[in-house]
């Protein structure tokens, strides 16, 4: 019975000594985010807040359905419309979503003999999810009676991403996440006629009263336009 007793002890001296150990080596700082702000805009400007707070470590996790983001310190999402904002917690608008059609400069210069880029008529669209952006697109142009039922669709947007560099047709491309492509000319802008004008890039900070959070919070809004 005794030496149960002290196996049971050290068994149970154990899981404590490795639960203070997971939770000494743990990141300071969790952040959930989704796929295209991830790749997009948050990893690439990243080390601007590592040189700022050199000694916050973060954990960086996507946010997407089915992953709990109970173990969250912030949350970067896409949202529609105006957020509810949680009590005890603090939620800005990083950026807008809007989005334009565009296509890489492979794709313009391989078929600008074919395609009537004014219109988009007979051009290869790609897809984010669904065809629902492209067909509300299209109808504010006042093209009712032309389908955007055509191309490839994609689940994910950095696979979305991946399609419209590889040159393989013209999508709805958020120009808020695009601004370097943009400006270094390897994306396109064929239209000022805009798409997702509800939406918006939203981050909570769920755990204000954390200096590691408000730090992040700050650095994330100085970037930006929007934030504040």
């Amino acid at each position: 019975m005794l030496g149960r007793a002290v196996d049971d002890a050290l068994a149970q001296l154990a899981q404590t000594c490795a639960e203070i150990r997971q939770k000494d080596e743990g990141p300071d700082l969790t952040i959930a985010v989704i796929p295209s702000i991830a790749s997009w805009w948050l990893v690439p400007k990243l080390q601007g807040f590592q040189r700022l707070c050199p000694n916050v470590r973060l954990h960086l996790v996507y946010a997407v359905p089915g992953v709990s983001l109970e173990g969250a310190d912030i949350v970067i999402q896409a949202h529609k419309g105006v957020v509810d904002i949680p009590a005890n917690q603090v939620t800005v608008r990083l950026m807008h979503g809007i989005t334009y059609p565009a296509c890489s400069r492979g794709y313009f210069e391989k078929a600008k003999k074919s395609v009537d880029f004014a219109t988009i008529d007979s051009g290869e669209l790609l897809h984010d999810e669904t065809m629902e952006v492209w067909t509300q697109w299209m109808r504010a142009a006042g093209r009712i009676t032309f389908s955007p039922d055509r191309g490839p669709i994609y689940q994910d947007f950095n696979l979305l991403a991946a399609a419209i560099f590889a040159g393989q047709g013209i999508a709805q491309c958020p120009v808020a996440l695009f601004e370097r492509e943009i400006q270094s000319g390897s994306l396109i802008l064929l239209s000022g006629r805009p798409a997702n004008e509800d939406k918006s890039y939203w981050m909570t900070l769920r755990r204000p009263d954390k200096p590691a959070c408000r730090q992040f919070g700050d650095w994330a809004t100085s970037l930006t336009d929007l934030g504040a």
